[in-house]
């Protein structure tokens, strides 16, 4: 594994980064990190490029300190990422096809569990909060994730926070269908089907389907896969 700060990538303006690089990952972008005690990690296998390979920004740029970015083994990510904050965490498990940008601007973390697929999904963690998102989930085109509504709302007459940020947790095996929007507070059980264009903030059951804004549960007991092999 490497741990050249110097390679033709990577621009680190920091103090004591780390850049563990498999020796067969690729990185077909660049990294852009201005801080210190940053570690990122590129396991075997793993292969991390730009969202848009038309578009000259990094796939990784870290404004902050003490943050980690792992990209497991295997994993092909497609990204566009900024860390604006300190102590943020980007882990991506194993065997992962993953097109999405992410924005961390506060002490947070995002988490993707072995061999999900994402296609141009967006992950915010505006303010303090995860996104976890479980094993083997299938999400979409278009598929907008967030822990917050991105800006505050007070009560003019107490200065009470309406909408404070809350994590959002999507099991294992879940598919979130096409445009559809997991908001702060969301809880999808595993097995579960989010339908297109569904907004969820709330919990779902697993092994349900919700359809509809707000989502609503719209059938129960299911079980779907990826192919139509039932054997």
């Amino acid at each position: 594994m490497s741990t050249d700060r110097n390679h033709r990538d990577i621009t680190d303006r920091g103090a004591r980064n780390r850049f563990l690089i498999a020796d067969d990952a690729r990185l077909t972008g660049s990294i852009h990190v201005e801080g210190d005690d940053n570690r990122i990690e590129l396991a075997a296998g793993a292969v991390v490029g730009p969202d848009d390979p038309l578009r000259p920004a990094p796939v990784l740029e870290i404004h902050g300190s003490r943050n980690q970015v792992s990209i497991g083994t295997r994993a092909l990510a497609n990204m566009q990422v900024k860390l604006d904050g300190d102590d943020c965490r980007l882990h991506i498990d194993a065997d992962c096809n993953l097109t999405f940008n992410a924005n961390l601007r506060a002490a947070g973390a995002i988490h993707v569990g072995q061999g999900t697929t994402m296609v141009k999904a967006s992950l915010q963690v505006h303010e303090t909060g995860s996104i976890t998102i479980g094993k083997d989930c299938m999400i979409s085109t278009l598929v907008y994730l967030s822990v917050s509504d991105i800006h505050p709302i007070y009560d003019r007459d107490t200065g009470e926070r309406l909408n404070p940020a809350a994590s959002v947790q999507i099991g294992d095996h879940v598919w979130l269908g096409l445009r559809s929007m997991i908001m702060k507070g969301a809880d999808i059980g595993s097995g579960a089907v989010v339908a297109a264009a569904a907004v969820v903030s709330g919990k779902v059951p697993p092994n349900t389907i919700v359809a509809g804004t707000p989502a609503r549960v719209v059938r129960e007991n299911v079980e779907w896969r990826r192919d139509f092999d039932r054997s």
